[in-house]
């Protein structure tokens, strides 16, 4: 399941209209934003808000330090009451109403494209912002939030709408579904499973069946269920065991979570030990090397003692001619097999020793 669409945030807010009431505890942005609760209802519990979802889970990462926009949070909202927790019309956006002691604070949260958490007053003013970057509104603090809207709201849809969009609109039927109505693509094409193929190819012209269907969608009991990989809030043919829709979600996202969570915590452990592995490489590259200058310098000392006679005379010859010749005159009448380099300048001599 990649995100929410509006349907699933639609059926998930109905769930979670629970917390309304309920007094916030802290709050924390290891990488998602949590909101911790403290209901009456149910007891203390975190919202889970990140890019794409939002839940209830009792699961929370440690954080080390807070961002800006938590601590701008915690500065506003800490302490204050959850007054309302609702959709906007049928939009990916879910807004929460606190009563605090500055007043009546909205949070805008933004589930669609690159996502984001507006804080505002009473009157829609930006207080504070997760993200500034967007290119079709402005976001920026002091400004009034523009809430974004569509054309069409799935929720109020009457009869002569649909027939108009369908009428009005180039697309295929499952992506004037999908994206006039802002069902998405599994939804859209759920409808449309029990049509001919043809028939949803070319659009029909008779809607009321398809209309109850629509109608049907958004007024189904709660029985967590799966199309493919998504997860819905209605029943279908593969049925899950929770028994809310937020259940289903947290499970599904929690373990995701909490092995991305495991991955990151070992990472400096990862690092620690990569670096000791590379130190022990290095280490054993070392003691190779001196093992091996061990045998050579065990090699060079046995020639030495077996020919410790031979390279006296030499020395002492080699003294007794430096008393009435020059090191060149030298070199020059040196033809033993055993001498092979005379080094003047370092008092080094070369030896053949067998």
């Amino acid at each position: 399941m990649k995100e929410l669409t509006a349907l699933d945030i639609n059926y998930l807010v109905k769930e979670l209209k629970a917390l309304e009431t309920a007094k916030v505890d802290q709050i924390y942005q290891p990488s998602d934003l949590l909101i911790r609760f403290h209901s009456t209802q149910l007891g203390k519990v975190i919202l889970r808000i990140n890019k794409k979802f939002i839940f209830l889970t009792e699961f929370k990462e440690s954080q080390i330090n807070p961002s800006g926009f938590c601590m701008a949070l915690r500065k506003k909202l800490k302490n204050s009451r959850l007054k309302s927790f609702e959709q906007v019309d049928f939009e990916r956006v879910v807004k929460l109403v606190f009563e605090t002691k500055e007043g009546v604070l909205n949070l805008y949260i933004e589930l669609f494209s690159k996502s984001n958490l507006v804080l505002t007053n009473k009157d829609n003013l930006i207080l504070a912002s997760l993200s500034s970057e967007n290119t079709k509104r402005i976001i920026k603090k002091g400004e009034e939030y523009i809430l974004p809207k569509k054309e069409h709201n799935f929720l109020t849809l009457k009869e002569n709408e649909l027939v108009n969009i369908l009428a009005n609109s180039d697309l295929s039927l499952v992506k004037t579904l999908a994206t006039k109505l802002s069902l998405g693509g599994v939804y859209a094409e759920y409808v449309l499973q029990d049509y001919n193929k043809d028939l949803v190819a070319n659009k029909f012209k008779e809607t009321k069946e398809l209309f109850k269907k629509l109608v049907k969608l958004k007024n189904q009991p709660i029985c967590p269920s799966k199309i493919k990989s998504h997860l819905v809030p209605f029943k279908t043919d593969v049925q899950l065991e929770s028994k809310t829709y937020n259940e289903a979600l947290e499970k599904s996202l929690t373990s995701q979570l909490k092995e991305e969570h495991a991955n990151i915590s070992l990472q400096p452990f990862l690092k620690k030990k990569e670096r000791l592995e590379k130190i022990i490489q290095t280490q054993q590259k070392t003691i190779t090397e001196l093992n091996d200058g061990a045998v050579l310098n065990t090699k060079k000392g046995e020639l030495i003692y077996n020919n410790y006679q031979l390279i006296e005379q030499i020395i002492a010859q080699l003294k007794l001619a430096k008393k009435s010749m020059s090191w060149g005159e030298i070199k020059a009448k040196v033809k033993q097999k055993t001498l092979k380099r005379i080094d003047e300048g370092q008092g080094k001599i070369v030896l053949n020793l067998k």
